[in-house]
Order: structure tokens, then sequence, then C-alpha cells
């Protein structure tokens, strides 16, 4: 059976976001929600607000600079703004310069990104570098005009051209938006050599992606710590990932959390995201998450959804859950639409919807996610909300094996062991196994384990199987903690050893495996490398039965029926030996044929009781056809018929008494060999056909 993709889906760690780092707008912002101060200013307040009243440009753009700063004077976005429009009308080009970043953040004015390009460009005209800085800005984002890439690069030019650090990086920035890093390279060269945080950021960038410069961790490294010390976010954040993957120094997850810590200091939400993902501490992570998720992060709303499914952290909240996965799918996130199918798919917070959860799948599929191509072959596969298509499976499948996808390429290599949707191959079923297994895929190694117990599709070798086997144990895989624990049992590729093997299913059975829970209660029924007891053993035969393991529930049948381990109950045996009859077990329906024979239990019912006896005879219970016979015979509860009942007694090897015809007893010889030959249709045909009368549902029992 194919294993589910484990709900943990979150997301990798990455040095670039080039998502988080945006373009020309999201700097144009960054840059416009500065105050308009821009740094703090000198001199006299009482001095400089003299000659500012006496009309001084300079001293009238001061003054507004200690108003929007807070230096010297009660912080006050209208008054600063006031003052640099005295200085702005008398034609100041700082004055000019600060009005219109006033009014492109909406400090202490209306918002008006028409107004602040007017005043912008007026300063730039009188060679503002910072205001030819933003005009060039506005112009690329289309902030207060029609985006104008020839403005724009005039502009960025001549501030450029005066060295202004700002220009230069935002010229190599558009040029590395346009795929070109060589191109892009001697501008962020030029800025980083101004200490521009944001191009020493990039060079590190670049040098790590091996972009216009050879490949290089050390460098990339370099420059991030340049960048850093300066303060970057991004660098830090950078820093961060490439301690937390050991790119260029060794992994040390202290210290990428270091960084992390850095940058999430400046909430930047990629930083808290990656935080949450390191902590041990379930609410830490979930604190971490939630504040990453409160600014839109797409990977954060993902694994706070994942929190949320999970009760890890945080409260269980299956609502909360698909809430956080639709706003991160909404953001294209693959992987949480893969998660929001998992919740349809078991009616979690959502209406159980198994089409709607391959839909999902699909979208998710469709777009690459290699896990959501795992649990799209995996329904193909069962044919839960789709048609059950094993081709498909195996073509979705693949898709994610082909990603390297472990989960994915053990169920692969199910199908080629099953010679589902493809011929079977168990030398092909063995190499997808073994892919999975050397990633350390507990599954895949339980079924490469299995192949080296049975041969298939390579030599037969136990100590092979035990090794493989025992790594997917002790990764807590319950179906291989129990064929670990069969192993010992029976001596095959290590000593037997009955006491290991009870540790070993123990450890299955509390993993939830219902053979292991099975194998389990017969130890302690049998004291076999643990301590005789029946209340022990009935109490793990009872959670495999519950499972809906037959032989267990059959077992579970004889408990009762006997008084061990549990009160004797026939009521209750009946209970569990009718849960097995319905799954087959002819012991079972044989019990529960006698039972309705005989009144144990239950009232006395023959019908039920031919019934059940019918169906253990058809499968050879001796015991059955013997019981059976003679309600045949008398026609209780069955068509009368004596053929029927000399066929019965001569399958159980019993003498018949029934007087026969030579026509009868050939009669009787054909039921005989169709019963035999295990024929389903071998009773009811033969009542159709050898029948002497109308079945008596009530009546004395023979």
């Amino acid at each position: 059976m194919p294993r589910l993709l484990p709900l943990v889906l979150l997301a990798l760690a990455s040095t670039a976001h080039a998502s988080h780092f945006g373009g020309a707008d999201n700097l144009l912002l960054d840059q416009l929600s500065r105050p308009a101060a821009d740094a703090a200013p000198s001199g006299d307040v009482t001095a400089t607000q003299q000659q500012a009243d006496a009309g001084s440009a300079a001293a009238q753009v001061r003054l507004g600079q200690f108003y929007s700063s807070g230096h010297g004077l009660k912080q006050d976005d209208a008054q600063a703004a006031q003052w640099f429009r005295k200085a702005a009308d008398q034609g100041n080009p700082r004055g000019q310069y600060l009005l219109g970043k006033c009014y492109a953040g909406g400090r202490g004015v209306p918002e008006d990104q028409a107004q602040a390009l007017h005043w912008l460009s007026l300063a730039a005209k009188q060679g503002d570098a910072d205001a030819q800085f933003l005009v060039g800005m506005m112009h690329s984002a289309g902030r207060g005009t029609p985006v104008n890439n020839a403005e724009a690069q005039h502009w960025l030019h001549a501030a450029a051209a005066q060295k202004h650090s700002g220009a230069e990086f935002i010229l190599g920035f558009l040029l590395y938006n346009e795929h070109k890093p060589k191109e892009a390279l001697p501008w962020f060269r030029k800025a980083a050599a101004q200490e521009n945080a944001d191009a020493r950021y990039f060079l590190g960038r670049l040098a790590q992606g091996g972009e216009g410069v050879p490949r290089s961790n050390s460098e990339a490294l370099r420059w991030y710590r340049l960048a850093a010390d300066q303060g970057n976010v991004r660098a830090l954040f950078s820093l961060g990932a490439l301690y937390e993957a050991g790119r260029g120094v060794p992994a040390d997850t202290a210290q990428a959390r270091h960084y992390y810590q850095l940058a999430a200091a400046q909430e930047y939400a990629p930083a808290q995201h990656r935080l949450g993902i390191l902590s041990t501490d379930p609410a830490e992570a979930a604190h971490w998450q939630q504040l990453a998720a409160a600014q839109g992060d797409a990977d954060a709303e993902n694994d706070l959804g994942l929190l949320y499914e999970q009760g890890l952290g945080i409260d269980q909240d299956y609502q909360q859950a698909d809430r956080y996965y639709r706003l991160s799918a909404d953001q294209g996130n693959t992987a949480a639409l893969a998660n929001l199918g998992r919740l349809y798919e078991h009616g979690q917070g959502v209406a159980l919807d198994g089409a709607a959860a391959a839909r999902l799948y699909q979208q998710a599929a469709d777009q690459g996610n290699a896990a959501a191509e795992n649990e799209l072959g995996r329904l193909y596969e069962s044919g839960h909300g789709v048609t059950q298509d094993y081709a498909q499976a195996l073509n979705w499948y693949r898709k994610a094996a082909d990603q390297n996808l472990a989960p994915a390429q053990a169920n692969l290599g199910e199908l080629y062991h099953l010679g589902h949707g493809v011929e079977r191959d168990d030398s092909v079923a063995t190499a997808w196994y073994r892919k999975a297994a050397e990633q350390g895929n507990a599954h895949g190694q339980y079924l490469l384990g299995r192949q080296y117990a049975y041969g298939f599709g390579l030599p037969k070798n136990d100590a092979m199987a035990v090794q493989w086997v025992s790594k997917a144990a002790g990764q807590g895989d319950a179906e291989a903690e129990n064929d670990l624990a069969f192993f010992y049992q029976r001596g095959q590729g290590v000593p037997a050893d009955v006491a290991t093997a009870a540790h070993w299913y123990t450890r299955a059975a509390q993993h939830g495996s219902a053979t292991a829970q099975e194998n389990l209660g017969i130890l302690y029924l049998t004291g076999t490398g643990v301590d005789h007891d029946d209340a022990e053993g009935a109490k793990w035969l009872l959670q495999a039965a519950a499972q809906g393991r037959v032989s267990a529930q059959n077992n579970m049948g004889a408990l009762y029926a006997l008084g061990r381990g549990v009160p004797h109950d026939d009521a209750q045996a009946l209970v569990w030996y009718q849960k097995a009859a319905e799954q087959g077990n002819a012991q079972a329906q044989a019990y529960v044929g006698n039972a309705y024979l005989n009144g144990i239990g239950t009232r006395i019912n023959l019908p039920q009781a031919a019934h059940y006896l019918r169906l253990a005879a058809l499968q050879g219970d001796a015991r059955a056809r013997l019981a059976l016979a003679p309600l045949y015979e008398q026609g209780q509860g069955v068509v009368k018929s004596r053929v029927i009942a000399a066929a019965l007694y001569q399958l159980a090897d019993q003498r018949s008494h029934v007087a026969l015809t030579p026509a009868e007893q050939t009669a009787a010889n054909d039921v005989v060999e169709k019963m035999a030959l295990g024929f389903a249709f071998a009773l009811t045909g033969a009542e159709e056909k050898y029948g002497e009368g109308p079945r008596e549902m009530t009546g004395a029992r023979p």
C-alpha cells in the first residue's frame, strides 16, 4: 500500500528570497517610508527658528528637519512639511526634495504621488542627486506618472554621475532583473565601494549563485558579512541560511539562529519563519510562524496551518488550518494547496470531499509540487476521489520520484512489485525501494528489506533483510518493527531471541500495528518471551480485533467463549466471531452457525445457523459440513435435500445413513465434486436442482 507523505511540508531555507527583496516599486516604498529629514539636523534650534522666520530657506529646511526628526523639538510632521514648503517655494532644492518625500509618504500632508513627483522633479532639475534618484525610481515604478523607463534611466544615470550609491545600486538591480548579471556587476561594485549595503548583499548573492562571477560561497560570505555589519536584513538572513545549510561554513544551527534573530528583530518575515522551523519548542515555533504569517509570508502561513492541523504548540483547530492554507495557496504556495487537499480528503475543518481533494492535489501537481504528485498518485492507486487508474498512479508517482521524493520512490516501487499499471518487475521495484531507502525513508527501507527476505528482484539474503528492516524499525516504522520481531522469533537472519522479539512486537503494537498487537497478545497468552498473562494477551488481541484484523476477532471470540483473560461471555464471543465470519473466516462462520443452531449467546435461529454453516462448509470446514448435513436431511432452515445431506456427510468423512437411489448417489457425487473444487454456487445450485420441498423456518433442532 502507498504511504502518505508526512504532514510536515515545511519550506526549505533559501538565501535568495528575491520575492522578498521586490522590484523597483518595493525599493521605492522602502526609500519613501523613511522620515523626510534623512538625518538629524545640526545647530541651535532657537537660532534656526529666528533665521527661518527671517526668510532663510536653508534655515527653513533645517527647522523642518528638527520637526521631522523630533531632534530638539517635539516631532511634528505637519510643522516639518510647512517649513519644507516655505523653503521649496523659494526654489531651495533641498526643501523641494524633502517636501516631495512628505507627499510621497503622506507625512504631514495627504499622500499625493503626483505632487511628490512635481516637487522632486524641481529639485532634480537643480541637480539634487537624492531627488534625481527618487524621480528615476518613480518613473521606473509608475508612481505619480505612467511607467517611463527612458526617464527612469535618465534620472538614475544623472544621480549615479554624482556617485549616488542608491542610483548605482538600482541601475545594477534593474539590469539584474533583466537577467543581465554581468552588466549589473559593475554598478553593484560602484555602489558597494561607497558602502551601499544593498549592493554588498547583491554581490554576495551573485557570488553564491555564480551569476556573472565564479561561484564562491566564501566570497558570498564575505559580502554578506559586510552588508550584515551595516544591518542589512537580507544579508543577515542569508548568513543564517548559509550557516543552516553549511554552505561555505560548517553547518551551525546556533549561528544560523543568531543571524535569523537579528533579521527577525527588524520584523523580517522570512527570518521569523526560519526561526519557527528551527525551534524545538512547539509553542515558540507557533509564535514565530504567527509573526511571519501576520506579515503575509506565504511559507509561514502554510506552516502555521500545519501547526494548527497537528495541534503543535497551539490548540488544534482545523478551521484555522484551512484559513491559513488558503491564505498561503492564494499567494501561489503549492505546498499549501496540497495540505488543503489533505483536509478535504479527511474531512478536517471542511466537508469530506475526495473529489475536491483530488482537484487541489492536481492543481499543485500541475505546478510541479512533488508532494502533491505523490498524493495524487496515491488517490489514483486507491480510487479515492477519482476513478481508480493504475496507469495514472504510475505517471504521478514517477513524476514525484524523478524529483527525488523518497515516499514516491517507495510507492512507485510498490506498483512495479504488484504489477499495477505496469508489468510486474521486482528488479525495477527493488531499484526504486533502494533509492528511497538510501535517502533514509523508513518505508523504503522496510520494503527493500522485504525484497531481501523473500528474494524478490535480487538473491534472498536474510542478513541484508534484517539490516534494512532494522533501519526502518529504528525510525518507528510499525510494519518494520513487527517484521523484525518475527525475524527474532524465528531466528531468520539473526539468532533466535523471543525476548527481543517481544520487545519489537511491543513497539510495533504501541505504534498501532494490528498484526503486532495480535502477535504480542499470543506471546502473553502462551508465555513466550514474556511472563504468561492472559489479561494482557486479551488486551492486545482486543486492540487488533478493533482494527478489523480477522484472526484477532476470531481469537477474541474464543477468549470470551472460554473466559480466558476476559470474563466468560457467550454473547460477546458471538459478537467477535460474527465480525470475523463477515470477513470470511471459516472457523468463525462455523462457530456462529453452531451458536444459532444451539442457542449459544443468542436465540436459536435455524435459517441463520444454516446460512453461516453453509459459508463455512463451502470453505471446506468439516465440522460445518457435518452440522449442516442433518439440516438438509430434515429441511431445517434450508430446503430439504437428501442428495445434499449425503454429499455433506461424504465430504465430512462420515458414513451417511441417507438412503439414495443410484441416480441420487450420482447427483450427490456431483455436489461433492463441485464443493471440493470450491465452487461458490455448489449448494445454491444443488438446492434448486435437488430440493424436495419448501424450507422450514422453525422447528425442532435435528
